[in-house]
């Protein structure tokens, strides 16, 4: 179940209450809606006053921009770049709860003419922030897991060639599909945590399981249960 919360929803992830000096205080985030001339969307700001110092959180591998960093583009504002800046993400500042997607085409190949494609998100803002912040648990390199407090230090994968062939790696993903929350399923991915892990696999257009399953975890137990009894490898 999605909680509308951010500040409970990071605090459920990391297994700990945020500290004050983890967020980015409250008049910069008023500097930065004044400069804008907005109110940044709560469930944004909520992100950026709780948790906005968290490196794993903001940039453990898409980019959280920092609030001055903020940009505003066809009355969206652009609050986070995918890993190689590929791909931007932008809330519309006319209904809130949608999340549009675009390329982020480099400025010589873009002519001041051409106008900026963008594409509704399949999942509303909640949804999608909540997403995000597991992915960048699952997905963050090991020097932003050790920078954070609550972090998952311990992953493996387990490619879907051979997951395909392990029967014990098929029980075990029909167990957390049964047992586990849901966090977000989508066209592309399905994220689930129990307890101190988390597991991440993509999907194709027809919803089949493509490419490799990720695993995180907070404890060493449950990666070395994973990799011993499932087949999965040591990340």
């Amino acid at each position: 179940m999605i909680n509308s919360n951010i500040k409970s929803t990071i605090e459920k992830i990391l297994g700990r209450s945020l500290k004050s000096t983890e967020g980015i205080p409250e008049n910069e985030l008023v500097k930065t809606e004044k400069h804008l001339g907005i109110e940044l969307p709560q469930p944004l700001r909520q992100l950026y006053l709780h948790a906005g110092k968290i490196p794993l959180l903001m940039n453990g591998f898409e980019h959280f921009a920092q609030p001055q960093e903020l940009m505003i583009e066809d009355n969206k504002l652009i609050f986070l770049a995918e890993n190689q800046n590929g791909l931007l993400w932008a809330i519309d500042l006319e209904n809130p709860q949608d999340i549009f997607q675009s390329i982020n085409e480099d400025e010589e190949e873009t002519s001041e003419e051409e106008e900026r494609i963008w594409y509704l998100e399949e999942l509303p803002t909640i949804k999608f922030l909540t997403f995000i912040l597991y992915f960048q648990c699952v997905m963050g390199e090991a020097d932003y897991q050790e920078q954070t407090e609550g972090g998952f230090p311990f992953s493996a994968s387990l490619d879907v060639e051979a997951y395909q062939k392990s029967k014990k790696a098929k029980a075990f993903i029909k167990s957390v599909k049964q047992e586990w929350e849901a966090v977000a399923i989508t066209e592309e991915a399905a994220i689930f945590c129990k307890d101190d892990s988390i597991l991440l696999y993509f999907t194709d257009e027809l919803g089949n399981m493509e490419d490799m399953l990720l695993f995180a975890t907070k404890q060493k137990a449950q990666l070395q249960k994973v990799v011993q009894e499932y087949g999965f490898e040591e990340v």
